[in-house]
C-alpha cells in the first residue's frame, strides 16, 4: 500500500514547489500481525523515498487510525478483542513510540487538536440488557468520555461524559469539539466546548 500511494502520488508531486510528505501505517499482509510500521514517505521528482518512525504494537486484526500534527503522529491501536473499548493511543515521531492512554473506542479515530491535545472517546461498557429488553429493543447503555490527552504527559481530562450507544469525532471548530451521538433519543451532532465542558446540540 505504501509503494501504491508514493507511486500514485508522484505524478502531482512533481508540479509541486517541492518535496510532498504522506505519512501511512503499514501493517503487514497477515492477518495475525500484531504490529504495524509507521512511515513517512517523501515524494519529490526523483521518486519516492521511506523513512521509518517506529512500530506500535497491537492485537491481531487490529484497526489502526490516526492524525498527524508537525512531526508528531497519533495513532488508535487495538490492543485487545474487545470491540468496545480495547483500543489505545499511541504517540509516534523522531524520539520512538509511546503508549499514552487505553480504553480507547476500537476503530475510533483521534483528533491531534490545534490546541495542543490530542482528543479521543474513551469508555466503559455497561450492563447487557436482558433477553427481555433485548427482544423490546433495548441496546447496551455506555459511559462514554470525551478526553482531551497531553501528548507529552499523558494525562488525561475528561472533557465530557455522555450515557448513550455511540459517541464520534467529528471535528472541531473554533472553541469546539464536533461530535456525533447516538443514545436512547436518537442521534445528534453537538459541539463540546473544550474548556467547560457544555455540550450544545447542532442537530438531531
Amino acid at each position: 500500500l505504501t509503494v501504491a500511494v508514493a507511486v500514485a502520488q508522484a505524478g502531482s508531486a512533481r508540479a509541486q514547489a517541492g518535496p510532498v510528505q504522506l505519512v501511512v501505517a503499514e501493517t503487514p499482509h497477515d492477518p495475525d500481525s500484531t504490529e504495524s510500521e509507521v512511515r513517512i514517505v517523501t515524494l519529490s521528482s526523483t521518486g519516492p523515498t521511506f523513512r521509518s518512525l517506529g512500530k506500535v504494537q497491537h492485537a491481531p486484526r487490529a484497526v489502526v487510525r490516526g492524525d498527524v500534527r508537525s512531526n508528531e503522529v497519533f495513532d488508535l491501536a487495538d490492543e485487545s478483542a474487545d470491540p468496545s473499548w480495547g483500543s489505545a493511543l499511541f504517540r509516534v515521531d523522531a524520539s520512538g513510540v509511546k503508549k499514552l492512554a487505553s480504553g480507547v473506542a476500537h476503530a475510533g479515530r483521534p483528533l491531534a487538536s490545534a490546541d495542543g491535545m490530542v482528543y479521543v472517546e474513551r469508555g466503559e461498557a455497561g450492563p447487557w440488557p436482558t433477553d427481555s429488553e433485548a427482544h423490546a429493543g433495548k441496546l447496551r447503555v455506555d459511559t462514554i468520555h470525551l478526553d482531551a490527552v497531553d501528548p507529552s504527559s499523558g494525562a488525561v481530562r475528561t472533557v465530557c461524559r455522555y450515557s448513550g450507544y455511540a459517541l464520534h469525532i467529528a471535528g472541531e471548530w473554533r472553541r469546539s469539539i464536533l461530535v456525533y451521538r447516538v443514545g436512547l433519543r436518537g442521534a445528534d451532532v453537538a459541539r463540546v466546548d473544550r474548556s467547560s465542558g457544555a455540550v450544545s446540540v447542532v442537530a438531531s
